[in-house]
């Protein structure tokens, strides 16, 4: 394939990690992953219980 000078190959989009929660998480680290994972989907309430999933609220109900 031959290009000119001013043209580009397409650009790649990097996949974005995604980061999980793991056994021995700080509670920095784990707040961390929660604002990460809520970043941009419409989330009002957040509430995190001791043993418990947490729960998420969005603009599509409770996740």
């Amino acid at each position: 394939m031959t290009m000119s000078v001013t043209e580009q190959p397409p650009a790649r989009l990097e996949a974005q990690q995604t980061r999980v929660f793991q056994p021995g998480m700080s509670g920095e680290e784990l707040l961390a992953v929660s604002m990460e994972a809520c970043e941009g989907r419409g989330v009002s309430d957040i509430q995190f219980r001791a043993k418990r999933p947490i729960y998420v609220e969005t603009n599509h109900g409770m996740e």
